[in-house]
């Protein structure tokens, strides 16, 4: 029985992350800018990874929102 709630607890929390996560997205006419600007020097700590995550984000607007 405890193995049940503990899964639940875990799958709890991990829809709830997940929500707060799609949540704080923007919409298309400002998700380029958040993206380049704010999220990708956030979540990424070499100046490499900076700039692939920004190609990332231009590549996701160019197919999701242009």
């Amino acid at each position: 029985m405890k193995k049940y709630a503990l899964l639940a607890g875990v799958a709890l929390v991990l829809l709830v992350l997940g929500y707060t996560a799609i949540a704080s997205v923007p919409p298309c006419d400002q998700y380029l800018e958040w993206c380049v600007n704010n999220w990708c020097y956030q979540n990424n700590s070499t100046p490499e990874n900076v700039l692939r995550c920004q190609c990332i984000c231009a590549e996701y607007w160019l197919i999701y929102c242009n």
